[in-house]
């Protein structure tokens, strides 16, 4: 289960290497993609492939694109993704009181 949220502020080149996420900017940075949880796009030179797309899909990642007022103008969720999100928060409401204390 993915635990990292990504904000991307700048101008950046998103592609998939293998199963990480690269991304270019002044630098190049890889992050595995079943680390991710959630990326927020959040500027107008942002450009990504559609290998991306398919591998947020795959390991359940929401991608979030934000407008001119930094407010989110588009959403994309994988249809396949409350499996592992439902089946933790069933695990969490079906813990016992002295476990949940």
């Amino acid at each position: 289960m993915g635990w990292r949220s990504l904000m991307i502020s700048r101008p950046a080149r998103l592609k998939r290497e293998h199963f990480a996420l690269a991304i270019e900017q002044t630098e190049m940075v890889t992050i595995p993609f079943e680390d991710i949880a959630v990326i927020v796009l959040n500027h107008r030179q942002i450009t990504l492939t559609h290998p991306v797309l398919s591998a947020c899909a795959e390991y359940g990642i929401s991608l979030y694109a934000l407008g001119d007022n930094h407010q989110p103008s588009g959403v994309f969720l994988p249809f396949l993704q409350h499996t592992r999100t439902t089946r933790m928060l069933r695990l969490q409401l079906q813990a016992g009181k002295p476990l949940v204390k």
